[in-house]
């Protein structure tokens, strides 16, 4: 198995958004800057994103929204 370690830097969820789509990535792990809370944003199947916040110790509760495509500036709920 390959070990890639690197710095990350809090950001907003569009901040991560972006800077996926920039590297070409299907993922990207980052610190949310609201939550202070490691997270992985995702390009699911069927175009739109998802977001994981792990919960040490929390319960699983599964999330009932995915995120609304942002656009290249940031404005939420734009039609991918």
């Amino acid at each position: 198995m390959k070990t890639k370690r690197f710095a990350i830097e809090p950001m907003f969820e569009e901040d991560a958004l972006a800077r996926m789509e920039e590297l070409g990535h299907h993922f990207f792990i980052f610190v949310n800057a609201e939550s202070e809370k490691v997270c992985v944003l995702y390009k699911r199947c069927a175009g739109d994103y998802g977001l994981i916040e792990p919960m040490i110790g929390g319960e699983y509760m599964p999330s009932a929204m995915p995120i609304a495509p942002v656009d290249r500036v940031g404005r939420r709920g734009v039609k991918a």
